[in-house]
């Protein structure tokens, strides 16, 4: 099992252990390895995502931030990282017969079936491609029964 807190202050979530208000995550830093990850100087944080699920560098996968300039306008434009022809580690994993649980894992697509499943932009905060999972029913099923994520979905 790999847990990745995205924008998390991990001093402030390992004092909420300590502190009790955070048992489960307590008992998990117990036992669990762990290992601070640093997003590379001058990257914008979020390609550190498509770096991790991919096992590429950003040379590699294109992905340097959200925001680019045209260099035919030089107009600031959004970027979706193109990401769909880079499999994904948990791919591997998968083809292997391992079964796999992936969720919202930022900066990714489930465009491919999985021995497993695969939640996509149901509680992350940068959505490129919209909320959806592998296999797609299952995205239908955890809007009906719990709706859209709470902090995303409006007042």
């Amino acid at each position: 099992v790999y847990v990745g807190l995205d924008a998390c202050d991990s001093a402030l979530a390992q004092r909420f252990a300590a502190d009790g208000a955070m048992p489960n995550f307590a008992r998990l830093l117990k036992t669990a390895a762990r290992a601070p990850v640093d997003n590379p100087f001058g990257l914008f944080v979020g390609s550190v995502w498509v770096n991790f699920a991919t096992a590429l560098k950003p040379d590699r996968h294109g992905f340097y931030c959200w925001e680019r300039i045209d260099p035919a306008t030089y107009e600031e434009k959004l970027y979706t990282p193109e990401v769909g022809h880079l499999p994904p580690f948990w791919a591997q994993i998968s083809d292997s017969g391992r079964r796999v649980a992936v969720l919202d894992v930022p900066h990714t697509i489930a465009n491919r079936p999985l021995n497993g499943f695969q939640v996509v932009e149901w509680g992350t905060h940068d959505k490129h491609f919209g909320f959806h999972s592998s296999p797609p029913a299952l995205a239908k099923q955890i809007e009906a029964e719990f709706g859209l994520h709470p902090a995303l979905s409006g007042p």
